[in-house]
Order: C-alpha cells, then sequence, then structure tokens
C-alpha cells in the first residue's frame, strides 16, 4: 500500500490549513491535581507539550502545597498537546489547549474495569474525555495485550494484515466516538485521542512481528515487510496529529531506522539534502517532510543529551542546519540549554569521585546470574537492574535513584545493576555510572551471562526488553524475574515486603 507523494501534499495542505484555523492567541492551561501518598512540600515531575508537540524527555517540577497533596501547573499553550504527571502509582495523561483549566483527584476505590488499577478522576474542561483516557490507560500493558491477541491469531492466506489490524485498533477506541456522539468532546480532540491509541498500538504491533509470523507462516518473508511498510506510512502520510501524540515520535524514529530496508528512494524524495549527506545513520531522515524532519533532529538531540549517549553525528554541524533554516523553531534555545548544562556536567562527574559505585565485573568473565550473587552477595537481598547505555526508558528510571536507594538502604538490600552492552562500550558504560551517579554495584555482561540472563529471566518471552528488575532473597533464591520499576515506588515497597517476609 504505498501513498503517492501527490496524496502526501494535499495531506500536508490540510494539516496546515487545520492547525492554523485552531490556533488562537496564547493563553494559559491551568491543571491542579490532589495526589495520594504526597504531602506538604514533595516534589512532583511533569512534562508539559512544547509547542502542542509530544515532550517525553524534559521534566520540570512542581510542589505539593498542602498535606491534602494539591499541587497547580500553569503554563502557556499555542496548541493541544499531553501532559503526563508522574505520580506514585503511575502517570497521568492530561490534553489540554489554550485556556483549559483541569482538576483531577487520584482516587482509593478500584475502577470496575479489572485492567484499570490506577483511578483519577476528572472536572472541568474536557473531563469526561481524559476520564475515559486514562482509564483505558490505567494498566500500561492492555493495550498492548490486546494488539497480541490480534497478532496471535491465525489469518486465512492471502488476508489484508493491515486493514485486519486497523479495524481491530478502530474498535478499541469506539468508546470516544461515543463521547463525540454525546457531545462531550470537540472533533478536535476526538481525532487526537484516537490517534495516540492507534499509534501507540501501531507502534506495538511494529515491533512484534514475530508474534503474528508464529501462527501465518504464509506471511514470510516480503508480505511482513508490506504491513511494517503500511504501519510506518499510515503514520508518516495520512495522520496529521502524529507530533501532538505520545508515541508519534516513535514511529517517526522507526521510519527513519528501517527506512533503507522498507523503502525504495523512489517512494519518498529528498526534502533536505544537507540531512542526507550530514546524517550518518540518520540520513533517512532527509526523506521527511521539513515538519517532520526538524522534529526528529530536534527529540534526537534532546534525546541523547540528556541520557548522555554519543551523538553519532557532528552536534556542532546538525545543529547549525536547525538553527540557520529553522531559525524561529522553540526547540533551538532548549537545545543550546540542555547542551551548555550538559557538557558542564559530564566535565564535573568525570573528575567526582563516588566511594559507593563498585565495578564487580568489566570484562565478561562472569557467567551466570548464580555466579554472580553465590560470589558477592552472601546472605543478603540483592534488588537487580538490567539496563544498557542505548536504553532510554532505563535512563528514565534513573530518576528516581534516590528514592531507590533509600528504599533498599532502609531494608538492607543490595543493588546491582547489569548493563547489557557489549564490552567493547566499556568506556561508554563507565561514564555512563559516573554521570548517573549510580551507586551500588556493577557488572558489565559479556556474552555468557548475557545468554544466561536470557534463558533464566525471559525464558519464552517473545519480546525480551529492557528494564527489567529482579529480586533474590538471603539465601541466594530468584524470588521474582519481573519486580515494580523505580518510579513505582509504592508498589515496589509493597512487593518488597511482601516476597522477602515470605522467603
Amino acid at each position: 500500500m504505498i501513498y503517492t507523494t501527490k496524496s502526501s501534499i494535499v495531506i500536508w495542505t490540510i494539516l496546515v490549513f487545520f492547525l492554523v484555523a485552531c490556533s488562537q492567541k496564547k493563553t494559559y492551561v491551568t491543571i491542579q491535581g490532589k495526589l495520594i501518598g504526597f504531602h506538604k512540600g514533595d516534589s512532583v515531575n511533569y512534562c508539559k507539550p512544547i509547542d502542542g508537540y509530544n515532550n517525553s524527555h524534559i521534566f520540570e517540577t512542581t510542589y505539593i502545597t498542602n498535606d491534602s497533596g494539591e499541587f497547580k501547573i500553569v503554563f502557556p499553550s499555542d496548541s493541544a498537546g499531553f501532559t503526563k504527571i508522574q505520580t506514585k502509582r503511575g502517570k497521568i495523561f492530561i490534553l489540554a489547549q489554550n485556556g483549559d483549566s483541569i482538576h483531577f483527584e487520584e482516587q482509593t476505590i478500584p475502577y470496575a474495569d479489572s485492567f484499570a488499577t490506577q483511578p483519577v478522576t476528572f472536572t472541568g474542561s474536557n473531563a469526561a474525555m481524559h476520564t475515559l483516557y486514562n482509564r483505558m490507560n490505567a494498566n500500561y500493558f492492555y493495550k498492548f495485550n490486546y494488539v497480541m491477541d490480534l497478532l496471535n491469531k491465525k489469518y486465512p492466506v492471502g488476508s489484508n494484515l493491515y486493514d485486519t489490524l486497523l479495524s481491530g485498533i478502530n474498535k478499541y477506541v469506539l468508546p470516544f466516538d461515543s463521547l463525540y456522539k454525546q457531545k462531550k468532546i470537540s472533533k478536535y480532540f476526538l481525532e487526537i485521542m484516537k490517534s495516540d491509541f492507534r499509534n501507540v498500538m501501531f507502534w506495538h504491533a511494529f515491533h512484534n512481528m514475530g508474534a503474528l509470523e508464529k501462527n501465518n507462516l504464509w506471511i514470510i518473508p516480503e508480505p511482513e515487510k508490506d504491513l511494517t511498510r503500511d504501519i510506518l506510512q499510515h503514520s508518516i502520510n495520512v495522520d496529521p496529529f502524529l507530533l501532538h501524540t505520545n508515541w508519534g515520535t516513535n514511529l517517526i524514529a522507526d521510519f527513519v531506522g528501517e527506512y533503507n530496508e522498507l523503502f525504495r528512494n523512489q517512494d519518498y524524495p529528498v526534502y533536505d539534502t544537507f540531512f542526507y549527506k550530514n546524517g550518518f545513520e540518520y540520513k533517512a531522515s532527509a526523506h521527511l517532510i521539513p515538519g517532520y524532519n526538524k522534529f526528529f533532529w530536534a527529540d534526537m538531540i534532546i534525546f541523547k543529551t540528556l541520557q548522555n549517549q554519543e551523538y553519532g553525528f557532528s552536534f556542532d554541524t546538525i545543529f547549525s542546519h536547525l538553527k540557520n533554516t529553522f531559525s524561529d523553531f522553540t526547540y533551538i534555545k532548549i537545545i543550546e540549554h540542555l547542551h551548555k548544562v550538559s557538557r558542564s556536567n559530564l566535565n564535573s562527574t568525570l573528575t567526582k569521585i563516588n566511594n559507593n559505585i563498585h565495578t564487580i565485573d568489566s570484562t565478561g568473565s562472569i557467567n551466570s546470574l548464580n555466579e554472580a550473587i553465590k560470589t558477592h552477595f552472601k546472605d543478603t537481598a540483592v534488588y537487580i537492574d538490567l539496563w544498557a547505555t542505548w536504553c532510554m526508558p532505563c535512563k528514565e528510571e534513573f530518576r528516581y535513584k534516590n528514592q531507590l536507594n533509600n528504599l533498599l538502604k532502609e531494608k538492607n538490600i543490595k543493588l546491582m545493576y547489569i548493563s547489557l552492552d557489549d564490552t567493547s562500550k566499556k568506556s561508554t558504560w563507565e561514564q555512563n555510572i559516573r554521570y548517573f551517579d549510580l551507586e551500588g554495584y556493577h557488572i558489565l555482561a559479556g556474552k555468557n551471562i548475557s545468554n544466561d540472563i536470557s534463558k533464566k529471566v525471559y525464558g519464552h518471552e517473545i519480546v525480551q526488553s529492557i528494564p527489567r528488575y529482579l529480586l533474590v532473597n538471603k539465601q541466594g533464591k530468584f524470588v521474582s524475574m519481573n519486580m515494580p520499576r523505580p518510579s513505582d515506588l509504592v508498589t515496589l515497597k509493597n512487593e518488597l515486603d511482601s516476597l522477602l517476609s515470605k522467603n
């Protein structure tokens, strides 16, 4: 299913007109909340949209104003975008535009739906929409399980798998159509909400094609590429709300990363020859329209800067082109500030010595998890963090390392980080440990322990994702291969108490 350049131009003409029509004079978004388990002076982290675009990297902090757990966020807004608020139970998502005022409260009584475990109620602007979205999103993996059910089915030979997948996803978002019919959500917000769920579910399908192949051997090898190609083309060519959604950036990154495998050069023209010549492994970004390629590069630079990753391209060259080509782009000043702060922090951490950071193995000499535990952690419980220097979600969890350290010290539990990077990345691994100041014990996994982890931890799981957290009791027995994350501190504390009291 190839979409022509002509159709792409038409779509983007409509998009520009639509966004201009929706924009108004800049006013403010007001969000007031009441959180469970927070007290006066506690900090609340959140990500607000940038020019309406999704922002998942730059966190800001506000503070609880009283012991009832109340706080308030106010920020200017030009267009609709998601704000993500981190609570002790997970994340709360709010889609707002200029002039909106939203109030929410976390609830102790669970939703009636068995899959929804983080109750929250809303009043104010688009209250019914926010309640429904967070209710459907409360269990992060419910929508992924829904997609996996679609992928695990056996389909007749020759089936149009893209249309089948899209039809299944559209059924999932039907509750938003019901809100629209009841006039509880605008057409504009309806389309963004449906696009958001559609994109995250498309992304999950894109990265789990192995499940589809298992019961549908007839799709191997080429027809599968037709499906993955269709998924990316729908997002890139057809969805005008992509940049407003929480997973749009991931699909754009997949388009760039998989372009040479899935597309031909004639499918998409080169819009920017500079990026084609200087983008190195990301040169396929030149096939993105300007509105997308500037966002791709801005998001990529911010991500790599905040995660302390090697750029893989010349920062000065790429950033200079962004500044000269898109001089009024909001991200320019943000990147300049972050790059300056990051270089300063890096220089500081490289000279700092933390005696609470201990290296167990950096050469791949340890062969198994059991060997590591038996040799270095006798008669003590251990919380293990499986991560890698290239893993963004892993590094997002490092934001909660201080709370994690305090909890584990309180319970006399040791903390061990096992990096799944190749041992050739030793210097990058060491730099990241110092940069994020990761107190605890560290192993750079070699081939043998990586294979052991694959078998012992993941077993027959199709997707072997990180971060992953494990727990070992005082007797050296693994009592959990999938512990809660540090960001979910309340659940983690309860799980530690439960598992270690039994063992």
